[in-house]
């Protein structure tokens, strides 16, 4: 298809909250003349969930992890999007960051 013809489509782009995946998504479209340069385009790949692999069905979260995800989902409540110094830094230095910051915004 076009791309506008895989806009339309009830799939719609990849990416696109027509996708069951929405922001998940790892689609790719690729022209149609670039197929014969990639000959493995066609191939399914194993993905999360499917019988006989190996890639979990659930990824489970940690107990600090959950944390993390508590905090933040209370800081994007609070002041909206997060500080983009953050995607930056270490996992284990995040937390203490944003609670650092909470104490002084009040």
């Amino acid at each position: 298809m076009t791309l506008a013809q895989w806009k339309k489509s009830k799939w719609g782009l990849p990416g696109s909250s027509g996708r069951y995946c929405e922001d998940d998504c790892h689609c790719i479209l690729v022209p149609v003349e670039m197929i014969p340069e990639l000959p493995t385009i066609g191939d399914r790949v194993k993905l999360r969930g499917d019988d006989n692999t190996d890639v979990p069905k659930v990824v489970d979260l940690h107990p600090r992890e959950l944390s993390l995800k508590e905090l933040m989902d209370k800081w994007n409540e609070k002041y909206g999007k997060l500080p983009p110094e953050i995607y930056d830094m270490p996992v284990e230095s995040i937390e203490a960051y944003l609670r650092e910051l909470m104490k002084k915004k009040g």
